[in-house]
């Protein structure tokens, strides 16, 4: 009977410990399930915030391209005026766009996000990669090129046309392509003698180089931007699905 007993007693103890791992084992993958959901919605709003982040930057690097594509054909017009000894017209104007800065706007607040620990909530690591790529490598490689071009202005071109143009202030001009209406006009003070100034010249040349490299790289960051948002609006739309 005492045998009998202790078996029933065994066999409560049993199920007694079985409910108590299964209430564990459900109360864990509660846990888990509501932790993985939680970590979702906020890939999703990383990711969303990072795709605003990136439209802005393409938006931007469009806006660039076209002033850019402005001044390289502004520099062909000068350069071949000059050396042509022919002041060709609206010389004045090309010669004032050569002087455009542009300063470029990166939106990162998304890619700051991500940095602050939250890389791992994106799961796709090929899109992880491909964003990381966007901003540390593309973006970066055209900020440092503008950079070199306001550099180059500031240091090479301005002080040279200082020297060799007057300055007509705040005409209004309408150029297409160019975000600003109102700007200084540059005007040769002397045509032939600037038409002879191999100095002013080759500057021109090196700069018109240098915005060559420049619209590749612009045109690097546009494609690689377009990729990284298809991919960003295939993952949201995985993700709103689940």
């Amino acid at each position: 009977m005492a045998a009998n007993q202790t078996s029933k007693y065994l066999k409560y103890a049993i199920g007694e410990i079985l409910l108590v791992v299964v209430g564990i084992l459900l109360a864990l993958y509660i846990n888990n399930w509501n932790t993985h959901r939680a970590e979702r919605k906020q890939e999703v709003k990383l990711l969303e915030q990072i795709k605003a982040d990136v439209q802005a930057n393409q938006n931007e690097i469009q806006r660039l391209k076209k002033v850019v594509g402005s001044i390289q054909e502004a520099s062909d017009n000068v350069i071949e005026s000059l050396e042509r000894k022919e002041k060709f017209p609206y010389f004045n104007i090309s010669a004032s766009v050569l002087h455009r800065k542009y300063y470029l706007k990166n939106s990162s607040s998304g890619y700051t996000m991500l940095n602050n620990g939250l890389i791992t909530l994106i799961q796709n690591t090929d899109l992880r990669n491909d964003i990381i790529q966007l901003y540390e490598s593309t973006y970066l490689d055209l900020i440092t090129r503008e950079q070199w071009m306001l550099d180059y202005l500031d240091q090479s071109l301005n002080p040279q046309s200082n020297r060799l143009f007057k300055i007509q202030e705040n005409m209004e001009i309408n150029i297409p392509d160019m975000d600003e209406t109102s700007f200084d006009v540059f005007a040769p003070i002397n045509f032939g003698l600037l038409s002879e100034n191999i100095e002013y010249i080759n500057t021109l040349k090196a700069m018109r180089k240098m915005n060559a490299l420049r619209m590749i790289a612009i045109e690097s960051a546009e494609l690689k931007s377009t990729e990284v948002l298809k991919a960003l609006e295939l993952n949201l739309q995985q993700l709103h699905k689940r």
